[in-house]
């Protein structure tokens, strides 16, 4: 249980995130509303004894969500209504939706609603009802000036590259797309498509492939006639380009979560043949998600994956990049069964016929007798062998 000065502390904590405090008081004689102090929140009179401020403030019912809200950095403009000896509340704050500036409101006392604490502050009014906006919007910036908030808080910032078209696709999300939402999207089909490509263009966050996945996947359902630069957006999209960041890249949000993909490898000098889950995005990985102790050794021949399994999964496409690397061979799926009927057969048989391939062909009496004395042709096998001998080269030449 925490004391009261434990919780007196972490309520002082959160009221200096307050700025504008604006108190409007019922006047009888004239049945008005009457704005009788606006001041900093740091200096308002009794504002600094936190215990008896908020939890004269916040019922129960609410301060969870009062909580939250005064947790998120940055400064709160205060509006506070007083009649008949009751006090209500509502406090405004920039936050950052994804990419875009919401300036949001919470009411902080029981039985508030919006419309009766704007009409007791005409700011409150003019400052929360400014339709669509994005972070250069000029009524925007003059509500936050008014507010005493600073409106560039939590405002993304874009790899060099993407900087001008990711502008343009901002204000386009402001401005334009989607005023009508379709049912099951809050925002608008293309609006939520956009912001996952702006997600991915930030110097922040480290882009996710399921992010590209998602992308890709909608791309040629939203309505790309309302885009800047379609053609550009759509190179980008149906590439990898976006997930491509540098080592040195410093990353504010690293938490992409961990991507899974399967790989099947077949029958060769390095056993029976399995299907190997690869992972990335946890540990210590590379600037792709690539976590190169964990699979370091992984070695082999392995099948091709399929065409519209690579196309559905960045991962996956990463995992095929970075496995021939380390020296496994890929060889076409429609190739895999001849595969398994010559060579494969040898190192199923070699393995003692466990793996996953081991009821592909049983050898015959007299092969085996022949593979005591000498293996068969193993083309592929040879390959793998030269291109191990060639990595084992390049990295003792390196060290």
């Amino acid at each position: 249980m925490k004391d009261g000065k434990q919780r007196q502390a972490e309520h002082a904590q959160r009221l200096k995130q307050l700025g504008l405090r604006q108190i409007a008081v019922w006047v009888s004689d004239t049945e008005s509303w009457m704005v009788a102090q606006a001041s900093t929140g740091a200096k308002a009179d009794r504002l600094d004894m936190a215990d008896d401020y908020i939890a004269g403030l916040v019922d129960r019912s609410r301060q969870a969500l009062v909580d939250s809200f005064l947790a998120v950095p940055g400064k709160m403009a205060l509006f506070e209504t007083e009649k008949d000896e009751r006090r209500k509340a509502i406090g405004v704050k920039v936050f950052a939706f994804r990419t875009l500036p919401v300036l949001a409101t919470q009411i902080m006392t029981a039985d508030t609603t919006w419309r009766e604490l704007a009409d007791a502050h005409p700011l409150l009014e003019q400052t929360t009802t400014l339709g669509h906006y994005h972070w250069d919007t000029p009524s925007f910036r003059a509500a936050c000036d008014a507010l005493e908030l600073d409106p560039d808080i939590g405002r993304p910032r874009f790899r060099p590259p993407y900087e001008t078209l990711a502008e343009e696709l901002l204000h386009g999300v402001a401005a334009r797309f989607d005023e009508k939402p379709d049912e099951g999207h809050p925002l608008g089909f293309t609006t939520e498509i956009i912001l996952d490509v702006l997600d991915l263009m930030r110097a922040d966050l480290r882009p996710s492939p399921s992010l590209l996945n998602r992308a890709r996947r909608h791309w040629p359902k939203i309505d790309q006639a309302r885009l800047p630069r379609p053609e550009e957006l759509t190179r980008l999209v149906g590439t990898d380009e976006l997930l491509h960041i540098s080592s040195e890249q410093h990353l504010v949000n690293d938490d992409v979560g961990m991507q899974h993909a399967v790989i099947d490898f077949l029958p060769s000098r390095h056993g029976a043949g399995y299907s190997a889950t690869i992972s990335g995005f946890f540990g210590e990985y590379e600037a792709d998600g690539w976590v190169a102790g964990a699979y370091a050794d992984l070695r082999g021949i392995a099948v091709e994956p399929e065409p519209e399994h690579l196309e559905s999964s960045a991962w996956l496409r990463i995992v095929r990049r970075r496995l021939p690397e380390q020296g496994v061979i890929f060889i076409p799926r429609e190739k895999a069964a001849d595969y398994l009927e010559t060579e494969g057969v040898y190192w199923i048989d070699r393995w003692g016929g466990t793996g996953r391939w081991r009821d592909a062909r049983t050898p015959s009496w007299g092969e085996r007798l022949m593979w005591r004395l000498k293996p068969p042709p193993l083309l592929v096998d040879r390959e793998l062998a030269l291109r191990e001998l060639a990595r084992r080269g390049s990295t003792g030449a390196a060290a």
